[in-house]
Order: C-alpha cells, then sequence, then structure tokens
C-alpha cells in the first residue's frame, strides 16, 4: 500500500514516515471495520503523482466539500484503468466525479463509493 497526503498537507509526512504508518482512533462501533489501531503503510510517497502511478485501486478520504477540487487536480495522474474508491459521507461522489472524468477525456476510470460513518 502506498500513502500520501495532498500538497497543502505535506507537514503530516515526517510523523507518518516517522511512525512508518498512522493510527486509525475513535469509537470503533461507528466503523464499518469495527477496528481501530495502528496501519502500517509500505511506502509513504511525496506527491501524489508519486503514489497514484500504476495504481490499480485508489481509496480516497477527504472533505467532501474539497472532494471535486482535489479529484480534478488529480485526473491526469491515474493510471489507465483505475478504479478509484470514494468514502462517501452521502454526497454521491460516483455521480460528481465521473463527469469530470468523461470531460477530461478519462473513460477508463471507474468511480466507486460507499457510505462511511
Amino acid at each position: 500500500m502506498r500513502f500520501t497526503v495532498f500538497e497543502d498537507q505535506r507537514e503530516q509526512l515526517p510523523a507518518i514516515r516517522s511512525a512508518g504508518g498512522f493510527t486509525v482512533e475513535g469509537d470503533a462501533q461507528h466503523l464499518i471495520s469495527k477496528k481501530t489501531g495502528f496501519a502500517a503503510v509500505e511506502r509513504i510517497c511525496d506527491s501524489t503523482a508519486e503514489a497514484l502511478q500504476d495504481a490499480q485501486v485508489v481509496l480516497i478520504e477527504v472533505d467532501m466539500h474539497q472532494l471535486e477540487k482535489r479529484f480534478s487536480a488529480m485526473i491526469p495522474e491515474f493510471a489507465r484503468g483505475a478504479v478509484v474508491h470514494v468514502q462517501s459521507h452521502g454526497y454521491w461522489p460516483a455521480a460528481r466525479l465521473t463527469p469530470l472524468l468523461r470531460k477530461a477525456g478519462r473513460e477508463d476510470v471507474l468511480v466507486t463509493e460507499a457510505p462511511a460513518p
């Protein structure tokens, strides 16, 4: 698994690198997995372009108010045939993002979504 943050969040990378991953916290009963704890990351990347290089499956967790902006910036970086999964919070990401892909000529990328608490 590769991991990165967006450009304006880069100050988080040194701590994540030092730890070798990140900790998922909170009340596990509200999470779909019902699990919290440390998530080790194989490779922590400096940019979305590096993290997305040849990635066939992409998981995006972002503030829904920033989704279209963040996603649009990554469209040229998605590998051909990538499946992009968005943890939605009732925001209908596939309906919002698919037109952005089509406008950019990226009919090869598929957007999926699932509810997250």
